[in-house]
């Protein structure tokens, strides 16, 4: 059973966050400080020890920090196992804004049954509202309570006051404007399922521009447009005030019905009456065509409006779980892109909007986003989601409905062998990741290694690239294994690692506090090698935030780095820190270099159709911010190349290869004890 549970504090779990409650030296942010830390902690009634999550907060003008603790059986990261945790107070924030806005607690019918109709009724109110808050309202009202929604939009309210010489208009203290209520309408409207073709155009599109192209290329002449439509020109007095196409016979026969009592009215001669139809028909003629083009100015032109439709790009992504802490990076360097193409102009002369669902970390979430995405969104195109293991769960969707997949952050060889036609890959294979590592062990002299990864798809390849250029380059394999998910306690393995007695330790491990809690307790076993590596994420920038001195002389293989001379890099990075205020991560960059091969490949394809991006794509060889890029007849990703870097003084500096290398290795790597 796993559970997180709040745990008062004592003296013992103090001690254990010591250093943590000083607030660190220099003038404070306004922004809190938070900081996190995991250990096991065994009460006096516990029959073992447990995992134990402690969350310190420094606020501004405060003198002590907010200090609280969670005992939990959760896996995942410090963050993400405390926004779990607080998961528990929005559900009850959601109850209370209920029980407010349709009044659950008026129970006060006499009989159970009535009572339970009553709740039932106002759940299902609750229910329509948050759905219409959720998928109608703009960004900019979002955060509306229920309560706001009833007082601001359904029962906004007025009153006219009259003066001896003036009246006064009192509306409500905040009401819906115009803009916004087009917004909410606008919105509503895409609900409507409306089948699209390759171009992206539904059928009403098309026949609205067909119509308009022959009205407008054959002159002012609606009678032959109407025609050629197949509609037959009618003017009788029954006719539409509001037909586009009305003719000058319409106009006419308008007239007579407008004048046919014109004896009536003391207009005897016939050449008065024929002179004020001709003056009805000039009427009917000047203010049809100024109808037209007013309507275009305000509503515009039908095709015109459908180039200004945002281009809608549906991804699904781990903003919870396991794989929080990467996906939160991963949605920022999507946000980020969509932010500089806009501003460019966007793609094919329309904006980008991506349509980002939290996927919880879970594959079996991933799938239904997908299909959600592509089924019922109708989203024009897909990206893909962080993690090989996601990527490869929602490939099968996006291949069922023929959705090319740039999969920017999914790097495992075995997805690109299961004969999938549109799946692009843009970063090197995950195999390839230990080979700067171990090039640089062979040329120092080393003789031995050991190998400890996950049981997980990513890391097993890792693993296995290990293993495989390891015996390449001569070097012998003395401890390799495999742990379960879930491990918390790395000692016993440690321990068998540090009696095989390697020159060089490989750990491999996707969960992020895996290689945190195995470096940590390497220290603590007294675990000293000459070369240590930590794949894949060894090189976050949180990884040695949170092991400070512990990581320094760590090894680890990285897609990008900030300082690599790739067109667009340095001002990726430098737009990053300013709207995002923290540096960014691989995963940023991977998602930002997706997007900007999207764009590209339907630049030059001219289309967002599935089979000319992938056709595109296949001929394309070009650089992003990750470098070079170029995809054989699988889609697999044959010219971006990892780089190797170490841990040194804080900063990561590039090592292997020697092309891009900023640095040279500190070699061996001092004993803990010297440290």
């Amino acid at each position: 059973m796993a559970y997180a549970i709040r745990l008062p504090a004592n003296h013992v779990l103090e001690r254990a966050i010591e250093d943590l409650l000083t607030r660190p030296r220099g003038r404070p942010s306004h922004a809190p400080l938070v900081r996190y830390r995991s250990f096991h902690y065994q009460a006096a009634s516990w029959d073992r020890p447990r995992r134990v999550i402690a969350k310190v907060e420094h606020h501004l003008g405060e003198l002590f920090p907010r200090v609280g603790f969670i005992v939990t059986t959760l896996t995942g990261t410090n963050r993400a196992v405390v926004h779990f945790y607080n998961g528990r107070g929005t559900a009850e924030q959601w109850i209370k804004e209920g029980k407010a806005a349709t009044h659950w607690t008026r129970l006060s019918c006499h009989r159970f049954r009535a009572n339970e109709v009553r709740l039932l009724l106002g759940v299902i109110a609750y229910n329509l509202g948050n759905l219409l808050r959720r998928l109608t309202l703009p960004l900019a009202i979002q955060n509306w309570s229920l309560t706001s929604l009833q007082q601001r939009v359904f029962k906004t309210g007025g009153g006219l006051i009259r003066h001896a010489r003036y009246f006064t208009l009192q509306l409500a203290e905040s009401y819906l404007t115009g803009p916004l209520f087009r917004q909410i309408l606008g919105r509503i409207e895409r609900f409507a399922w409306h089948p699209r073709d390759r171009e992206g155009r539904t059928r009403r599109e098309r026949e609205t521009e067909r119509s308009w192209r022959e009205y407008l290329s054959t002159g002012w002449s609606p009678r032959a447009n109407l025609r050629k439509m197949g509609r037959q020109p009618r003017g009788r007095r029954g006719d539409s005030p509001c037909d586009a196409f009305r003719t000058a016979e319409g106009a006419r026969g308008a007239s007579r019905g407008l004048f046919s009592n014109a004896r009536e009215r003391g207009l005897a001669s016939k050449s008065q009456i024929l002179a004020e139809r001709k003056s009805a028909m000039r009427f009917h003629k000047v203010h049809g065509v100024a109808l037209t083009f007013f309507s275009a100015l305000v509503i515009g032109v039908p095709w015109l409006a459908l180039a200004q439709q945002p281009i809608r790009i549906g991804v699904s992504m781990a903003l919870t779980g396991k794989y929080a802490l990467q996906g939160g990076y991963a949605r920022d360097g999507y946000q980020l892109c969509q932010k500089h193409m806009n501003a460019q102009g966007g793609v094919l002369g329309r904006p980008i909007e991506f349509v980002i669902r939290d996927d919880r970390s879970d594959e079996k979430a991933a799938i239904g986003v997908y299909e959600k995405l592509i089924a019922e969104d109708r989203v024009d195109a897909v990206l893909g989601p962080y993690s090989s293991p996601i990527t490869d769960a929602v490939a099968d969707v996006t291949e069922k409905h023929r959705k090319l997949l740039i999969a920017p952050m999914a790097g495992t060889t075995s997805l690109w062998e299961k004969g999938r036609q549109n799946l692009i890959m843009v970063i090197s294979s995950v195999e390839l990741t230990p080979e700067g590592f171990l090039d640089l062990a062979a040329r120092s002299g080393l003789k031995t290694i050991a190998v400890l990864n996950e049981d997980g798809l990513v890391a097993k390849a890792a693993a296995k690239g290990a293993g495989e250029l390891a015996r390449k380059k001569n070097l012998d394999i003395v401890f390799s294994e495999t742990y379960p998910k879930g491990t918390t306690d790395f000692s016993p393995l440690l321990n068998r690692v540090k009696a095989a007695k390697p020159d060089a330790f490989v750990i491999a491990a996707q969960l992020f506090g895996d290689l945190i809690a195995i470096t940590r307790q390497m220290r603590d076993v007294d675990l000293n090698v000459k070369m240590f590596s930590s794949l894949p994420y060894g090189g976050l920038p949180d990884y040695q935030k949170r092991l400070e001195n512990s990581a320094e002389f760590v090894y680890s293989a990285t897609f990008w780095e900030p300082s690599l001379p790739y067109p667009g890099n340095r001002e990726f990075v430098t737009a990053y820190e300013k709207e995002f205020n923290r540096a960014p991560a691989l995963q940023s960059a991977n998602a930002y270099a997706g997007c900007q091969l999207f764009a590209e490949a339907a630049r030059r394809a001219g289309s967002i159709a599935s089979d000319k991006l992938r056709e595109t794509l296949l001929k394309l060889k070009t650089k992003t911010i990750l470098g070079d890029f170029a995809i054989d007849e699988r889609g697999f990703q044959i010219a971006q190349k990892a780089v190797t870097t170490q841990w040194q003084d804080g900063k990561q500096v590039i090592l292997w290869p020697d092309e891009v290398a900023a640095g040279k290795p500190r070699f061996p790597t001092p004993p803990w004890s010297a440290r």
